[in-house]
């Protein structure tokens, strides 16, 4: 940040044609600057002190539904389902476990080349009685191997402007649901992120919906 705005005070001081221009290019880059920058300082916040877990009963379906909803804006990008024909709720946290989904939506928006069609499939299954699996696959580039053991690592990234703060914070809060996190990726080929929660809900909430439809 430091360097553009001394290339911008030189250009300045030998009045320069392309002053304008210049002004302009430095301009966006500043800005892009202090965005990494907010967004690093947020992260770090966040992964210092969790929100409070406030639990509620999740429809899981509808959670991946809002989170992909987000980047329907993106063309290039298309999202298949494959969820059960019975409705899947969790007592979790929402906000916390949307913050989980996004972050690896995201992460698997920015593995894929621009210039590729972009795949990002997610999957809802029932383990056993116990756990439900939510899966995140994407067509991306995949993660090399000597990067693989250190992904879940705080202020670890792959990424020039990332923190390396969001999947060690979606590792946290996974484990806060008595959950697990893991992937699986193969390098030119894709990713897949398994979120493995415990299938369990609020008796007295459930009973309450029941009471209201009644």
């Amino acid at each position: 940040m430091k360097l553009s705005i001394q290339i911008l005070e030189r250009a300045i001081n030998n009045k320069s044609p392309n002053i304008t221009e210049l002004t302009q290019k430095v301009s966006n880059t500043i800005i892009e600057q202090i965005e990494v920058l907010t967004i690093i300082a947020t992260d770090f916040s966040m992964y210092a002190k969790l929100p409070e877990v406030k639990r509620e009963n999740v429809d899981i379906y509808e959670l991946l539904l809002t989170s992909t909803g987000l980047y329907n804006d993106n063309n290039n990008i298309e999202y298949l389902f494959y969820i059960p024909n019975f409705k899947i709720q969790l007592y979790v946290d929402k906000n916390q476990l949307f913050r989980v989904i996004t972050n690896i939506i995201q992460n698997a928006i920015q593995s894929i080349p621009s210039n590729q069609k972009g795949y990002i499939t997610l999957e809802l299954t029932k383990l056993n009685n116990s756990y439900i699996r939510i899966a995140i696959s994407d067509n991306g580039v995949g993660i090399a191997e000597d990067k693989k053991a250190f992904l879940f690592t705080p202020y670890f990234t792959t990424k020039s402007s990332g923190s390396g703060i969001g999947l060690a914070m979606c590792k946290d809060i996974i484990e806060q649901f008595g959950g697990k996190i893991h992937f699986e990726s193969e390098i030119h080929k894709g990713t897949t992120f398994y979120i493995d929660l415990p299938f369990n809900t609020n008796d007295e909430e459930d009973k309450a919906s029941s009471n209201n439809r009644t």
